[in-house]
């Protein structure tokens, strides 16, 4: 099994982490009014993150500037430019997946940051890496 692969699954493991710390009681939850303004604002960066998270890693290979980012200057450095590109694309549905599954928890599990947690949990299965 290769780095991405255990970059993948390690990934998952650590929100799911995340999620059983919360429901185990380990961590706070709802220490956050969901009532303010906070709330509206972080609301407003989940979706903006979720929604630009997910088309990206999708069509990762496609983007005309990532794929001539990652493409190798010689045939020998194929697959450690393809690793770094695959790690890459899972931080980046990785870092809206903590963000919106740790303010679900915050603030006394809002709805709309499981929602969008739920929606990055179905891209991942997308994202295998090669």
């Amino acid at each position: 099994m290769n780095i991405s692969k255990i970059t993948y699954i390690s990934s998952l493991a650590l929100a799911a982490i995340i999620a059983a710390a919360y429901e185990l009681g380990l961590a706070p939850t709802g220490v956050v009014p969901s009532d303010g303004v906070a709330a509206y604002w972080l609301s407003i960066a989940g979706v903006v993150l979720t929604l630009v998270a997910i088309p990206l890693a999708l069509k990762w290979d496609k983007i005309g500037f990532i794929h001539s980012k990652f493409a190798p200057s010689e045939p020998a450095l194929a697959d450690a430019c393809r690793t770094r590109s695959n790690i890459l694309r899972i931080a980046t549905l990785f870092v809206p997946l903590v963000f919106n599954t740790v303010c679900y928890y915050l603030f006394g599990c809002e709805t709309s940051f499981a929602y969008m947690a739920l929606m990055i949990v179905v891209a991942y299965a997308f994202i295998w890496p090669k």
